[in-house]
């Protein structure tokens, strides 16, 4: 759940959920087309990708109201567009589908050890594992909170403490 907008931002919008957004991240290795690939969670949410040519490692974000978004987050991040009806922040099914085949398929609550700072405090939900075991986006332990409040769109969320490449 997005955290309440602020002084500049109720300018734009005083509702809350005009402040969500959905990333995705292209994670292979080719540049992916998502001409027709869909996204529907809990009716009536829904959103239909145009011709979009997403290269390896890209972002790209649908929200629900585009100048919210952009007064929150800036206009650097790109938008493939905006979705229609709202997110249910007590948790939903989300599904991303390509030719009526589903590409991922999970549901996501704000019960079972999901954190409560997302459904309260503006924190989203990063998937900490890459996108070949299906199975792992329906377990709340293959998420985490963002670092930022409001999460990071458009780019890496930043990780917290020291990380050791090499030895």
């Amino acid at each position: 759940k997005p955290s309440a907008p602020s002084t500049s931002e109720r300018s734009v919008s005083t509702d809350e959920r005009d402040y969500e957004f959905l990333e995705i991240r292209n994670n292979s290795s080719v540049t992916q087309n998502l001409n027709g690939v869909t996204f529907a969670a809990n009716m009536p949410v829904t959103f239909t990708f145009g011709n979009l040519d997403l290269a390896p490692g890209a972002y790209t974000v649908i929200c629900r109201n585009t100048n919210a978004f952009q007064a929150r987050y800036g206009t650097g991040i790109p938008i493939a567009g905006k979705y229609t009806g709202a997110l249910d922040n007590g948790g939903e099914r989300i599904r991303l589908e390509s030719n009526g085949v589903a590409v991922l398929d999970f549901t996501y609550h704000d019960e079972d050890y999901w954190y409560e700072t997302t459904d309260e405090d503006g924190y989203s939900l990063v998937f900490k594992g890459g996108a070949s075991d299906a199975i792992n986006w329906r377990r709340p332990a293959s998420w985490r909170e963002s670092q930022l409040i409001h999460g990071s769109p458009g780019g890496e969320d930043v990780t917290a403490g020291v990380v050791i490449n090499e030895i």
